[in-house]
């Protein structure tokens, strides 16, 4: 049996995104403090819609069912964060968002019915604390 490596394509790729995730904090901070947050948030979904529509071809009606929710819900997040974003310092913004990572599998065993495995809650609880 092989070993998997404990560093890999995987990790590497979630690290990366880590880092671009982290430095948008300071971009956004700057972006909304020379354009108005609601004016932001169209460009960034206007641009989104456009790059992410070939991917929609022949998928018609069925992408609005699941579609119209999800974006409602993301149009929900990226509100509340950006505007956060600009009433506080990049740094606090990023800090108090990444909490969702630790509050990830209380809302996993709250809302899903699955209860994680006690060294998750034990990391959760721990990061939370």
């Amino acid at each position: 049996m092989t070993q998997r490596p404990t560093f890999g394509l995987a990790e590497g790729l979630l690290l990366a995104t880590a880092l671009v995730w982290g430095t948008s904090y300071a971009v956004v901070k700057d972006a909304v403090m020379l354009y108005p947050v609601l004016g932001y948030l169209a460009l960034r979904f206007c641009l989104t819609a456009l790059l992410l529509a070939p991917t929609l071809r022949g998928a018609g009606r069925r992408a609005w069912r699941p579609g119209v929710p999800t974006g409602l819900l993301l149009l929900a997040i990226f509100l509340s964060e950006t505007f956060g974003v600009a009433l506080t310092s990049a740094s606090n913004a990023a800090f108090l968002i990444s909490l969702c990572v630790a509050l990830t599998p209380f809302a996993e065993w709250w809302l899903l019915g699955q209860r994680p495995e006690a060294r998750a809650l034990g990391a959760a609880g721990l990061a939370v604390v």
